[in-house]
């Protein structure tokens, strides 16, 4: 059995992720990137949606609190976490089923950080890439995508200004699916 068909009632899972040139998602505890346009799109795409999260992707929101308008599935190994607005679960497993017994024909985000990603990966159909044209020397990445596994849509290149500097950045949205 494919392990995407773990997910039942026609819900999907869609990893969504801003990467640079070595597939670097985070360093020393943080993004890569706080791009305006692609935080505009993140925003777009998950809201309204559920959210899988690690529990330091959560502590990096605003606040360290869940986002809004979305339900925050968060991955954590810590027994004693609990907050508002969010469901704490211990495994993968747990997670997949809360979401089979929870919802129907749901598109449901993988939001990170690396063990997150590393755990779903083999459960995303989808992927929703913001590739950004610069070697950041990340500690934290997401993983390999092989091209015998996904079909790959790629957009147009954009440009904008990257961690409110004064430098621009050129990045693309892409958007795998799996084979």
């Amino acid at each position: 059995m494919n392990l995407t068909d773990k997910i039942k009632n026609g819900n999907v899972l869609r990893a969504i992720v801003a990467i640079d040139l070595r597939n670097g998602i985070g360093k020393d505890g943080d993004l890569l990137f706080h791009i305006k346009s692609d935080m505009k799109r993140f925003k777009k795409l998950t809201t309204g949606h559920p959210i899988i999260v690690g529990r330091k992707t959560l502590e990096s929101f605003p606040s360290g609190l869940p986002l809004q308008n979305r339900t925050n599935l968060v991955l954590s190994h810590d027994e004693s976490l609990s907050g508002k607005d969010m469901y704490v679960f211990h495994s993968v497993d747990d997670i997949i089923d809360y979401i089979n017994e929870n919802y129907e024909n749901e598109t449901i985000y993988v939001c990170g950080g690396e063990s997150v990603y590393k755990e779903f990966f083999p459960y995303c159909k989808y992927i929703d890439m913001t590739k950004v044209y610069d070697d950041c020397d990340a500690d934290r990445f997401f993983p390999r995508i092989t091209p015998d596994e996904w079909i790959v849509s790629p957009q147009a290149p954009y440009a904008d200004m990257r961690n409110s500097e004064d430098s621009w950045c050129q990045f693309y949205f892409i958007e795998f699916k799996r084979k």
